[in-house]
């Protein structure tokens, strides 16, 4: 038995490592047929989890069978790798063919035409930067709530209409580092606690920006107060930055004792 569970195992072993090889070839030879192979990984991981999860459950001690099983864990992880550097990589390559298109500058943006057409490609993407920040984009489409291994996104910027979108933050328990929430003006309060920012224990710096001018040139000073109660960060948070805020009142947690690491806090109301 254990003879035909080594065999067995080396074999799906060797196959896998094959694949993984053969479609590094093919991503050289033809970019398209990789999408199809990118999809079988990501079936086959769960099921290399299972396995795992089910030999850890059942403690075997048997030498040879735990060397196989570390060796399919460590393919777990070369797979987990590979399915970042794909998608790392896509989007690499769809910004630079935008950009050819679109000017010579030094600078990539992430148009709304790029990021909606890759988003569903890049559930293992781990880091998304806007580098000109909410002026390089004009919402985010939805789709977010799908990113779940997504580490930092520097900007969220929701669209006119799209308030609900930012309910799709409540999925992303690992984003940490530095995070802006822009278009503040197009979210509601209910929208706002459905974020649940104060479950993402990683994120040490937050921005909050309403929009400066209004169509209507107005602000709606009760809601932006509830949203702005709604929005509250973590207790760690060491910096805080409000833009365009138009309510008359700052939330009471801004002011909490409990927040002793904030040691930056800059704000400006309209």
């Amino acid at each position: 038995m254990s003879v035909f569970g080594e065999a067995a195992l080396s074999a799906f072993l060797e196959l896998l490592s094959a694949k993984l090889l053969d479609s590094v070839l093919n991503l050289v030879a033809d970019h398209r047929q990789v999408h199809q192979q990118l999809k079988l990984w990501q079936s086959i991981l769960p099921e290399i989890k299972a396995v795992l999860n089910h030999a850890e459950e059942k403690q075997i001690k048997d030498e040879g069978v735990k060397n196989w099983l570390d060796d399919l864990q460590d393919l777990a992880y070369d797979v987990d790798d590979i399915l970042d550097e794909f998608a790392y990589q896509e989007l690499r390559l769809k910004l630079q063919k935008t950009q050819a298109q679109a000017s010579t500058s030094k600078v990539f943006y992430l148009t709304n035409v790029v990021l909606e057409d890759l988003l569903p490609k890049l559930s293992y993407l781990r880091v998304l930067f806007l580098a000109g920040g909410a002026d390089s984009i004009e919402r985010m489409p939805s789709g977010f709530d799908q990113l779940t291994k997504l580490q930092m996104l520097s900007n969220f910027v929701i669209g006119e209409g799209d308030g609900h979108l930012i309910r799709e933050l409540k999925i992303l328990s690992n984003l940490r580092g530095n995070f802006c929430l822009s278009g503040l003006e197009n979210v509601n309060g209910q929208d706002a606690r459905e974020a649940k920012l104060n479950e993402k224990l990683g994120i040490d710096g937050l921005g909050l920006q309403w929009g400066a001018v209004l169509k209507n040139s107005t602000k709606k000073k009760e809601v932006e107060e509830r949203v702005l109660d709604f929005l509250h960060p973590q207790k760690k948070l060491e910096q805080l930055i409000i833009e365009n805020y138009g309510g008359v009142k700052f939330s009471s947690w801004i002011a909490d004792s409990s927040f002793k690491n904030l040691s930056d806090f800059e704000a400006s109301q309209l």
